[in-house]
């Protein structure tokens, strides 16, 4: 009986994510913003990502889960003139569902809606055009997970995202925006 509950056990801990109640990421990668105006067609830009989330699987062996992101996107400066700080924070709620019947990796379908974002540009020399600036949207994100070790898994996603400032260069703008990332998630 001993060996039958450890032998699950250990099952479990080299299996999938469906069996983590809880899961922490941190994720690395690159996003394109390109604007959807025609107005300002031209205009794009794309900066490093850096994202932070937390999930929770309510429902053991069920392959979906429901948390919360925060993502730090340092912006190219140049693409703004000359600024002394160019950065998008969001805020996210996020929903993930995966298919765990695959052996050592497992895709994943991620969906963001951005809470709470905020597009950032300071220019020193220049206070009058500065822009600070409520982000809203969405993001769509598919990925693959592999299993490391036991509940550590190596991620990348590719995604696409719709976002809409409420007053850049003057009015309210749509973005359209890219993103490939890399990272790390360690279940619990």
């Amino acid at each position: 009986m001993f060996k039958k509950i450890l032998g699950t056990l250990v099952f479990m801990c080299w299996a999938n994510s469906a069996y983590s109640l809880i899961d922490a990421e941190a994720l690395y990668g690159y996003r394109w913003y390109q604007s959807k105006d025609a107005a300002d067609a031209n205009f794009h830009t794309s900066g490093t990502a850096y994202t932070l989330g937390l999930n929770v699987d309510p429902i053991p062996f069920v392959p979906v889960s429901i948390g919360a992101s925060y993502m730090l996107v340092d912006l190219k400066k140049s693409d703004f003139g000359s600024p002394s700080l160019a950065q998008i924070r969001e805020l996210g709620l996020d929903f993930k569902v995966w298919a765990g019947m695959f052996p050592y990796v497992t895709p994943y379908l991620r969906g963001r809606y951005v809470l709470a974002s905020k597009l950032k540009v300071t220019y020193d020399n220049n206070p009058n055009a500065n822009t600070d600036t409520d982000l809203s949207g969405f993001h769509i994100n598919i990925g693959v997970e592999y299993r490391l070790i036991p509940l550590l898994h190596i991620l990348l996603e590719v995604g696409q995202g719709i976002e809409e400032a409420k007053s850049f260069a003057g009015r309210k703008q749509s973005f359209n925006s890219q993103g490939v990332m890399l990272g790390l998630q360690v279940g619990i």
